[in-house]
């Protein structure tokens, strides 16, 4: 396979892994949002969605 091929697929699934990111990020900010306020009416323990919510940050920042 010619260089510039393999550079331009190497941009192309690059780009395809950010936008899958973007979607997926966005995705689970919605949903965390919702679980927020599903949480606050069900009396859930706001100490412990904060842990998680900490965690989960420590883990996506892991990842980028």
């Amino acid at each position: 396979m010619p260089k510039g091929r393999r550079e331009i697929n190497s941009q192309m699934s690059t780009f395809f892994d950010n936008q899958e990111s973007d979607l997926i990020n966005e995705f689970l900010t919605e949903y965390w949002e919702e679980f927020e306020k599903f949480s606050a009416n069900n009396g859930f323990d706001d100490d412990l969605l904060k842990q998680i919510s900490m965690e989960l940050e420590g883990h996506r920042n892991h990842y980028e």
